[in-house]
Order: structure tokens, then sequence, then C-alpha cells
């Protein structure tokens, strides 16, 4: 008879962008700092990962607001980021 399995091994960590789309799809968003705080990042460096990666190559869209003195990030739902659809040119 064996004895007790081993715990499996953890799950290879997940990637920045998964961390920070799910951070910016709470309902309340995620602050700038939480942001810095998860991945590592200068302020600077997150706003530009916004802009780039989540909004212009990935799609989304983030609404960006004050709430008490700090900003604030937060994924749109699906049904609010509609891309308009371009028109069949003859």
């Amino acid at each position: 008879m064996k004895g007790p399995r081993a715990p499996e091994p953890a799950a290879t960590p997940a990637t920045k962008t998964s961390r920070v789309v799910a951070l910016l799809s709470k309902p309340a968003g995620a602050t700038l700092k939480s942001i810095m705080a998860e991945t590592g990042w200068q302020a600077h460096s997150v706003r530009g990962f916004i802009s780039g990666q989540l909004t212009k190559k990935l799609g989304f869209k983030v609404k960006s607001f004050r709430r008490d003195g700090e900003r604030v990030y937060r994924i749109l739902p699906k049904t609010a980021r509609k891309k308009p659809e371009k028109e069949n040119k003859p």
C-alpha cells in the first residue's frame, strides 16, 4: 500500500494581465495603488498598460474615476463596451 499522496504543485502563477483584469473586473474596481502593489509596476506603467494593452489591444472599456481622493479603474460590463459596426463599402 502506498502512503498519502504529496500535494499537487501549485499551478503556474497567473499572468500580470490576468491579475489586473481580475482586479478591474470587480464591481468596485481597483485603485491605482492596489494595481501597483499587485504588479510591482510604477504608476506610469500601470496607466500605460491600461491604455495600450487593455483598451487598445484587448478591447476593454475601462472607466477611470476618483474615489476618496484616489484614482480608481474599472472594466465596464460587455454590454457597455460594444464596438461600433463597420459599414460594408462596395
